[in-house]
């Protein structure tokens, strides 16, 4: 009752960790803009970029 349990995990990584946890992102979204490239050359690859990381991070911090 009362107050929510502090969930043990945020901290708990070692400093690498975490930042792997966070880089695979660039990874993926610089891999993926080049697969799609040709498929959609009237979209420019920075907004293709740009829309990947927000659904990317969105789905991260979900």
């Amino acid at each position: 009752m009362g107050r929510p349990k502090r969930d043990s995990r945020i901290g708990s990584e070692p400093p690498s960790r975490r930042f792997w946890n966070v880089a695979w992102i660039p990874a993926v979204l610089a891999s993926v803009a080049i697969l799609l490239q040709p498929f959609v050359d009237e979209f420019p690859l920075g907004v293709l970029i740009l829309v990947l990381a927000l659904v990317l991070i969105d789905l991260h911090d979900s």
